[in-house]
């Protein structure tokens, strides 16, 4: 089974290489930083931790999540709509180990988008600004090392909603019959929820609550306030697996019994 996952990942890493809009989504990462780098925010001062944190945040928790949801819903939804779905079926693969080969294919688009946005953050302090640690007075608040380990468990964390969006994405596609209507249906459910979660009074059931929990963290060392993980990081963690689990489990049970004829 392990096997048979892995080699329906490599087909799919594959397809994702000879495909265009794949490098989209860290382009478009590289021109937010560029675009940050720019703001008047940062105008007349030194590059440090606050950019990186501001950065990362703009980059990764509003666009880099609108394009892994993109991006997973077309994993499907594409092959479906080209006709290859049941071509790529004829081989020894199951139903839900295929599914599970495209989940894996968005966890790494993910983690890419993870790596381009911590790369590009990190490369216009390094070279422009002063990375010394946070001080106050003249007084050593945060060590430079604690600043990249609060960041480095922060793209840790930052993860796990994105993958949660990933599930999703994909849950969708399942049922979509092309592209199009697959981002449009993914895109259009998420806005929908970022509106109605707060009248509701179910944002703290909605993963994209916490796409800027991994990064408090940092930002408030940035500022030299102290700050803990707990209880937010739990939350965020349980949230966001959650969600996973159950976009999943239904991506894989709707998967398993649909008509691919039709």
């Amino acid at each position: 089974m392990t096997r048979r996952i892995w080699n329906a990942f490599r087909v799919e890493w594959s397809k994702a290489l000879r495909n265009r809009l794949s490098y989209a989504g860290p382009l478009l990462i590289l021109i937010t930083v560029a675009a940050a780098a720019a703001s008047p925010l940062f105008r007349g001062t030194p590059y440090s931790y606050a950019f990186v944190g501001y950065a990362t945040s703009a980059a990764l928790n509003h666009l880099g999540f609108v394009v892994l949801l993109a991006f997973s819903a077309t994993l499907v939804a594409s092959d479906r709509s080209h006709g290859t779905l049941r071509l790529l079926l004829v081989r020894p693969i199951q139903r839900h180990e295929l599914l599970l080969a495209k989940f894996l294919m968005a966890t790494a688009y993910a983690a890419l988008l993870v790596i381009v946005t911590a790369l590009a953050a990190w490369s216009v302090p390094m070279a422009m600004g002063e990375l010394l640690g946070v001080s106050y007075g003249g007084e050593l608040i945060y060590a430079d090392n604690a600043m990249r380990t609060a960041y480095g468990l922060g793209m840790l964390l930052a993860l796990l909603p994105l993958l949660a969006a990933a599930a999703c994405g994909l849950c969708i596609s399942v049922f979509a019959r092309n592209n199009a209507t697959a981002v449009l249906v993914a895109l259009g459910g998420w806005l929908t929820l970022e509106v109605i979660k707060h009248p509701l009074g179910i944002a703290p059931l909605v993963m994209t609550t916490y796409l800027e929990v991994p990064w408090r963290v940092f930002a408030s060392h940035a500022d030299g306030v102290p700050a803990t993980w707990m209880p937010m990081a739990a939350t965020c963690a349980a949230v966001s697996i959650g969600t996973m689990v159950i976009a999943l489990a239904v991506a894989i049970a709707v998967f398993r019994r649909k008509n691919l004829a039709s």
